[in-house]
This record gives C-alpha cells, structure tokens and sequence, in this order.
C-alpha cells in the first residue's frame, strides 16, 4: 500500500522476516506492535487516516461505508467519532471489538 506505513506481521514473514526477529524489532523500538499482528515504524507522524489504515488491515474484506466514507471522500460536515465498516455477513470480524447495529449480531462481533 503506497504511503501506508503500517504492516501485517503475514506481509512482513513473506519478505523473508521471521517473527522472533520482529519481536527483537519491537522490543529494541524499532518497530512498534499496534494491535495483534499490526505493526507501524515509530516515531511517524499520525495522519488522519490513521485509524482507517488499522482497520483496513486487521479486517481486509471490510468495507468503509456511511459517515466513515463520506468523511473520507470529503463529503458533508459530519465527523463521526466512530469508523463505520460493512463486513460480508458470514465473515469473521477478527478480534477488533468491533459493534455492530444489526439485530442478528445482537450488538457486538
């Protein structure tokens, strides 16, 4: 992903990286571990898209929709404090806490 900073801990093994080396990565601050698998360099500047960034890799099949998406394109004024993902309905959501406004979900994934 161009101008992303952050990798997969599956994107990073498949350039030939093993995961005791990026746990020695991590533990001497060269690389910071963001969530479960999720890894970002330290020390960069946190764009506006930050979060969006996070989520796109911990849920790929995810889809950015409503006031998420409007506020990506730059449309309308709302900021919602909230990211706003559509999943394929028999996807598993991963472990990101995610909430969902769905009955059949009965409110968190």
């Amino acid at each position: 992903m161009p101008g992303i900073d952050h990798r997969r801990a599956r994107e990073v093994a498949e350039q030939g990286l093993s995961t005791a080396v990026l746990s020695r990565l991590v533990s001497t601050g060269k690389l910071e571990r963001i969530a479960s698998g999720v890894y970002i360099l330290p020390g960069r500047a946190l764009s506006k898209h930050r979060s969006l960034a996070e989520v796109a890799l911990r849920v790929p099949r995810g889809v950015v929709c409503l006031l998420s998406a409007l506020r990506v394109h730059g449309i309308g004024t709302q900021a919602p404090f909230e990211l706003w993902l559509a999943i394929p309905h028999h996807s598993p959501p991963g472990s990101i806490g995610l909430l969902c406004a769905c009955s059949a979900c009965r409110g968190r994934l």
